[in-house]
């Protein structure tokens, strides 16, 4: 069967009905605009149904664009601009993202990077398949699809805020707030922080945050020490939270700094005593 009375050159294969829910095999993958033809269909065949929805089964394939030049106008790519040329390519209809594309220079020094794709796709996998191998323009250059492996990126410990490890795994000796770095968990901030659980005592007497409200006392990251929660996704880790790399050499930063703050180590015969 084909959906040509509809505009559509979708050739419906094998349907199977199951718990409800109809199932239907076609050729290629359906494009939105498939769907929509499908709901018509649907709706004509069955004017007596109370809701119909039509919608692909859901994966994801991870893919990369490689080779994609880094700088262009003197400036760097962004994902919006990696979004633009893919709208403009002949694969537009096939790369449907379920997040924006993430960009990974090739090295410091590099004029190239890598773009990884997360593209919605069918069980079988059907678009990667088309998409792989697949060119977009970039300029002068072409830039390839190709396989890609699925990187979650570096685990956020939701007990001490730091990056690298699961929560099960953290070592530190308490949990800490990652809105004040307390000793408390986000959910006790209001009532155990200093800032917020207020003092009556003093003069004038400070109030305390309402209930509910949100914290409007200065935050202290743990990571990049700026002033915004360790959980904010505004954080430069949050943004580099797929390049381990990046995140060591932050913390190396920060470990180096701590080091040479800290005082000389007392001499073990005590100041003018003997060895």
């Amino acid at each position: 069967m084909t959906l040509g009375l509809h505009h559509s050159k979708l050739v419906a294969q094998s349907a199977s009905m199951h718990a409800g829910n109809l199932s239907v095999a076609t050729d290629v993958v359906a494009s939105d605009k498939d769907l929509r033809c499908f709901k018509e269909a649907a709706h004509k065949a069955f004017p007596y149904a109370l809701q119909i929805d039509a919608a692909l089964p859901t994966s994801t394939s991870y893919l990369k664009l490689v080779d994609v030049p880094y700088i262009a106008n003197d400036k760097a790519i962004t994902p919006d601009v990696v979004i633009a040329h893919l709208g403009k390519s002949g694969i537009s209809d096939l790369t449907v993202l379920q997040v924006p594309p993430r960009v990974v220079r090739d090295s410091r020094m590099s004029d190239m990077c890598t773009v990884y794709l997360n593209v919605a796709d069918s069980v079988s996998g059907a678009r990667a398949k088309a998409l792989i191998g697949r060119g977009v323009q970039f300029g002068r250059y072409v830039a390839y699809v190709r396989a890609a492996r699925a990187n979650p990126g570096l685990p956020l410990c939701q007990r001490c805020w730091k990056w690298g490890h699961p929560t099960p795994a953290c070592r530190a000796p308490q949990s800490k707030c990652p809105i004040c770095a307390g000793p408390h968990c986000k959910e006790h901030h209001r009532a155990l922080a200093g800032c917020c659980k207020g003092n009556a005592k003093v003069n004038p007497p400070i109030p305390a945050t309402p209930e509910g409200a949100a914290c409007p006392h200065p935050a202290r990251c743990m990571n990049c020490r700026k002033n915004h929660a360790s959980d904010d996704r505004r954080c430069n880790f949050w943004r580099h939270h797929f390049d381990r790399d990046w995140i060591k050499a932050r913390y190396d930063e920060v470990s180096a700094k701590c080091n040479s703050r800290s005082p000389p180590a007392h001499h073990p015969a005590g100041r003018g005593g003997r060895t």
